[in-house]
């Protein structure tokens, strides 16, 4: 049943923008949205300058208007879509809601999507205002008119389709410009820019980021941009020859090296932030592999999208291969080099083409068997990452995967290929569990935590009433300067002493100060603790207060499989070493765990940390020159018997 409309009834604009590129279209939709008001005798308090900011701010709600920009017509739950729906069903006075076209609405995969979505407005007693039509709120009881739902059904349904029609006509109009190596969109890569050019390949003017020329014979191309970029790329490509990335990009970052688009702000999963200008080792392997360097162009590297997708010949619908497992869903897929589109860039090459090959070899040697496997974004498979090490060595245990679980075993095992420490390794759910029984044990007991309450709640409870003594601890700390200068007076005078008596006279003397000293130092303490607290300082009580409620809540629903137990042993900073001995199993010798330590917070570790570099060459190295520096007269395993005698199978 419709809303009684008054003159205090409001209307609000709905408008979805998937691309962002219409800049002055939302601006006359808010124009309409004004005169609908007027037409309906409502309220509406939208302007086309909020609509600018709103954009330009990427605001989804403001006053009467509703905007879902940058936001794909498929996704049926938008942040400005639901808290509109939300509005309609809660405020009495929201009586219309204006939406330029059906497909401002939804442009759905199935056509009854988007009635639905009419149909949540309706049945709130919402008029819905469409330039070409006016729907009703539905009286209870009532049915939708068939000519009415016919309309409806064909327009989303023109709606859903146009977009497989414009992923048609984008998929070949970006293989033409691929083919005659031009830029296919998009922002250029590190160390190159975008280039107008005309019909006749002349080089007209350098365009900004974002900015869009459309000029008959003319298109955009990637050249090299500034030399400095350029030589930081150039630079890059050569250290990969010898290092892995990870090392290149520590080195970089150690010289303060801006990585690409330092300080530029970005939206990732809907948040805006400033880029960071550390490198990664993504970063480092992007430059490594773009062949634009030899002036080589590639289009179709990934294919995307749930309409269609790229093939050399021309758009393909989506196979099985495209979806996640097991579900509908559309995943991001890397096409075979056979399947891609290559030509010849506007520039000549930077690195001949057989110096790029050979890089591409050298990348995809040492990536090995992980070439093209994403790296796991889930903590709970590394609950103790970057924070469990073998006190033999000081160097980080790395998480080894064993059948459906994983231990943990000493890096410099690893990346020395055995020539360095022993195969040390523990049972990693075993010793996630460990610490997490550590932590709620030895800082989250009940004792332990109704003590330390007590003592922060008689700090926060004393801020107003102990009077202020800052003057009396003035006086105090003066006069313990006075007393150490005195006592250096009198220690030079003892050396100065003529005979023993005098001696036995200064050292009394210098004695009495020394007590009075400490005398003074005891009091200055009890005058700080009876201090009144700060405004201030209680709120930062306060906060530590919440910050172990915090705790509590983590330690009581942590375990050694949960993103929980993480973010507990993150909070209280926990570690763990792990110290090793040699017991004899069967016929051969292994190390198993012998004791450790477990430190919180800020307490120092109990050896030092390797903290050099890790990657295998150099570790290889410095054994190398340990073994030459050494007789070599240990004989196999260590047991004077030849190693194939040995036992290979026993599990350590």
């Amino acid at each position: 049943m419709g809303k009684t409309i008054t003159p205090e009834c409001h209307g609000a604009l709905l408008h979805r923008d998937s691309g962002g590129r219409h800049e002055m279209t939302p601006a006359a939709y808010v124009d309409w949205a004004i005169r609908q008001a007027k037409i309906h005798s409502v309220q509406f308090d939208g302007t086309s300058d909020v609509m600018d900011r709103m954009i330009q701010q990427r605001e989804s709600v403001v006053g009467d208007i509703y905007l879902d920009y940058e936001v794909s017509g498929k996704n049926l739950s938008r942040p400005a879509l639901d808290q509109l729906l939300e509005r309609a069903r809660k405020d009495k006075l929201l009586t219309h809601v204006f939406i330029p076209r059906a497909d401002r609405l939804a442009r759905p995969e199935d056509p009854i999507h988007g009635l639905n979505l009419e149909d949540q407005f309706r049945h709130a007693g919402v008029w819905l205002v469409f330039q070409s039509k006016v729907l009703e709120p539905f009286e209870r009881g009532q049915r939708r008119d068939i000519g009415e739902l016919i309309n409806s059904v064909i327009e989303y349904d023109k709606a859903g389709e146009e977009r497989k029609t414009l992923a048609q006509k984008m998929i070949h109009a970006q293989i033409q410009l691929a083919r005659k190596g031009f830029s296919t969109g998009g922002r250029a890569p590190f160390g190159f820019d975008r280039w107008l050019i005309s019909s006749t390949g002349e080089a007209v003017r350098r365009l900004e980021d974002g900015e869009i020329v459309r000029q008959e014979g003319h298109h955009v191309v990637w050249l090299p941009g500034d030399e400095d970029k350029v030589a930081i790329c150039l630079r890059i490509r050569s250290m990969l020859q010898d290092l892995p990335a990870s090392r290149v990009a520590k080195i970089l970052n150690h010289e303060q090296v801006p990585s690409p688009d330092s300080g530029r702000l970005r939206r990732d999963n809907g948040v805006s932030h400033h880029v960071s200008g550390r490198w990664n080792v993504s970063t480092i392997n992007n430059i490594g592999r773009n062949p634009l360097f030899a002036a080589e162009t590639s289009y179709g590297k990934r294919s995307i999208g749930d309409q269609l997708r790229f093939s050399p010949d021309g758009p393909r619908t989506l196979a099985d291969q495209d979806y996640v497992d097991g579900s509908d869903r559309p995943k991001v897929v890397e096409n075979a080099k056979e399947n891609r589109i290559t030509a010849e860039a506007s520039f000549e090459p930077l690195i001949c083409l057989g110096e790029h090959e050979r890089l591409q070899k050298t990348l995809d040697q040492r990536a090995g068997t992980q070439r093209r496997k994403p790296r796991s974004r889930d903590p709970k498979n590394n609950l103790l990452g970057g924070r469990i090490f073998d006190i033999a060595c000081g160097w980080p245990m790395y998480r080894v995967a064993r059948g459906k679980s994983y231990r943990y075993t000493c890096g410099l095992y690893q990346q020395s290929h055995s020539a360095d420490c022993s195969h040390n390794s523990v049972v990693g759910p075993e010793a996630a569990e460990f610490l997490l029984k550590c932590v709620k044990q030895n800082l989250l007991s009940p004792e332990s935590l109704k003590r330390l309450r007590a003592k922060l709640n008689v700090l926060a409870n004393g801020a107003d009433a102990s009077p202020d003594q800052s003057h009396i601890l003035t006086g105090l700390r003066e006069k313990l300067c006075k007393l150490e200068r005195e006592k250096e007076l009198i220690g030079k005078n003892l050396a100065r002493a003529a005979d023993d008596d005098a001696f036995e006279l200064i050292s009394q003397e210098l004695q009495g100060v020394k007590q009075r000293i400490q005398v003074t130092r005891q009091e200055i303490e009890k005058v700080e603790v009876n201090q009144p607290v700060k405004a201030e300082r209680s709120d930062e009580i306060s906060q530590i207060l919440g910050a172990i409620e915090n705790l509590e809540r983590l330690a009581n629903h942590s375990k050694a499989d949960t993103l929980l137990g993480r973010q507990l042993i993150e909070k209280v900073n926990a570690r763990i070493f792990f110290d090793f001995k040699e017991v004899k199993l069967k016929k051969r010798t292994v190390n198993k765990v012998a004791g450790g330590v477990v430190t919180f917070g800020n307490a120092p570790p109990p050896v030092e940390l390797y903290d050099g570099r890790t990657d295998s060459a150099s570790v290889k190295s410095t054994a190398k020159k340990k073994a030459a520096a050494k007789p070599n007269s240990d004989l196999s395993a260590g047991t004077g018997k030849s190693s194939r005698n040995e036992s290979r199978d026993d599990r350590i």
